[in-house]
C-alpha cells in the first residue's frame, strides 16, 4: 500500500510537471502566433496608407502640392482604427509644430521632405537646426562643420562663411580610433559618430533630419524649426509667420481650411471643402502681403526657392497593430515614382497609379 501511494505521488508530480511545461509551451506558441499576426497587420496598415496616396494620384490630386491637410497626412477616418483580421492597426506620427509645445497626433504618413537632409543641407541650415536645441552658438557652428566634414570627400576643414575654421577633419587627438568618413551618411544614426553629437542632442534632432531626397524642404509641411533653419537667424520670425498663414483661420495644422504654397502653375486649388488659398513662391505678390510677412522676408523665400519644394514623393510610414495585448510596430520610408516634380513647366501629367519602392524598413 505504501509503495503504491509513493508511486501515485510520483506520477502525480510528473503529471503536474508535464502539464506546467505544456502550459508554458502553449503560451509561447500563442505569443509567437499573436506576434506574427500583429506584425503582418502592421505591414497591412502600411499598405492601406500607401493606398490613400495612390488614390490621390489616380484622382489627379497631389500633382504639385503636398500639404498637411491632405488625406495621406491626416486621415483619422481611414487610418486611426484599421481592422485587419483579429488585429487593430493604425498609421500615425507626432506632428511637432514647435518643440516647446505638445506634439499633435496625425493619423497618416509623414512627408520626408519636411525634414532637413543631413547629406545635402548647407552649413547655415545645419547650424540653425543644432542651435535650436543647443544654446551655445559656437558649439552649434562646430558641430555643423563637423557634419559637413564627415560627409564631404575632401580633407579641408569647413569654414563658417566668415573665414573661421569650424569643422574637424582629424579625430586623432580625440582617441576615437577613427576619423571623418568623407562619404555620405547612410543612416541618421551614423550622426552619433560625428564629434560633438551626443546622445541627448541626437534624440532632440532625430525627428527633424533625414538622409533621403534631394535636400529641398517642402514649405507646405516643414515645421517652424526646419523653416527657421532654412531661412536663417536673420529671419527669425519668418518660419512662424509662414506656419501661421498655412494653418488657416482655425490656427490648427492639417485641417480643411489650411492654405498652401506652390511653385509654378496651379493644378490643384480646390478641395471638397471649397477653394484653398494658394501662394506661388515664384510670383511677385506684394499687392497682397500675408500674415505680416514683409517684402524683405518674401525676398528671402524667393532667394531660397531652389531649396524649396511645394510637393513630395517620399513618405515615412509609422504603423502599429495589436492583438491580445501584443503590439508590433514597423516604420518604412517609401519613394513614389516622381512624374510631376514641381510642375515648373506646367506640363500636365496623366492620372495613373505610381510605382513605389521601399528606401528603409524597421521593425520593433
Amino acid at each position: 500500500m505504501i509503495v503504491s501511494i509513493w508511486i501515485l505521488m510520483i506520477l502525480s508530480l510528473l503529471a503536474i510537471g508535464l502539464a506546467f511545461r505544456s502550459s508554458i509551451e502553449l503560451k509561447l506558441a500563442a505569443f509567437h502566433m499573436n506576434t506574427s499576426k500583429a506584425f503582418y497587420a502592421a505591414r497591412g496598415a502600411v499598405v492601406v496608407a500607401l493606398g490613400e496616396k495612390e488614390r490621390e494620384y489616380i484622382e489627379g490630386k497631389s500633382l504639385q502640392i503636398d500639404a498637411l491637410s491632405e488625406g495621406w497626412s491626416r486621415n483619422e477616418e481611414v487610418l486611426k482604427s484599421i481592422d485587419i483580421g483579429e488585429c487593430k492597426a493604425a498609421v500615425k506620427y507626432d506632428y511637432i509644430e514647435d518643440p516647446s509645445e505638445e506634439p499633435v497626433v496625425f493619423y497618416g504618413m509623414q512627408d520626408e521632405y519636411a525634414r532637413i537632409n543631413i547629406n545635402e543641407a548647407p552649413f547655415g541650415t545645419l547650424k540653425g537646426l543644432i542651435h535650436a536645441f543647443l544654446d551655445d552658438e559656437d558649439d552649434a557652428a562646430g558641430i555643423a562643420g563637423n557634419i559637413i566634414d564627415w560627409r564631404d570627400e575632401d580633407n579641408t576643414p569647413t569654414e563658417d562663411g566668415e573665414g573661421r575654421i569650424v569643422g574637424l577633419e582629424d579625430y586623432a587627438n580625440l582617441e576615437k580610433g577613427y576619423g571623418p568618413k568623407n562619404q555620405r551618411f547612410r543612416s541618421a544614426e551614423e550622426l552619433l559618430l560625428v564629434e560633438g553629437v551626443t546622445d541627448d542632442l541626437f534624440s532632440e534632432i532625430k525627428d527633424y533630419i533625414t538622409i533621403f531626397g534631394d535636400g529641398k524642404i517642402n514649405i507646405n509641411t516643414a515645421n517652424r524649426v526646419c523653416l527657421d533653419s532654412l531661412f536663417g537667424e536673420a529671419y527669425a520670425s519668418l518660419g512662424d509667420k509662414i506656419v501661421s498663414w498655412r494653418n488657416g483661420v482655425d490656427g490648427e495644422p492639417g485641417t480643411p481650411d489650411d492654405r498652401w504654397f506652390t511653385k509654378g502653375p496651379l493644378t490643384v486649388i480646390e478641395s471638397e471643402h471649397g477653394m484653398v488659398a494658394v501662394k506661388n513662391v515664384d510670383d511677385e505678390q506684394w499687392l497682397d502681403p500675408f500674415a505680416g510677412v514683409t517684402s524683405l522676408e518674401w525676398a528671402r523665400v524667393k532667394a531660397l526657392k531652389d531649396g524649396i519644394r511645394s510637393g513630395s514623393n517620399i513618405y515615412r510610414v509609422k504603423a502599429e497593430a495589436s492583438v491580445r495585448g501584443i503590439t508590433k510596430k514597423v516604420e518604412a520610408v517609401i519613394e513614389f515614382e516622381d512624374l510631376a516634380g514641381d510642375m515648373v513647366s506646367g506640363e500636365e501629367v496623366s492620372n495613373k497609379r505610381r510605382e513605389y519602392s521601399y528606401l528603409q524598413w524597421r521593425e520593433e
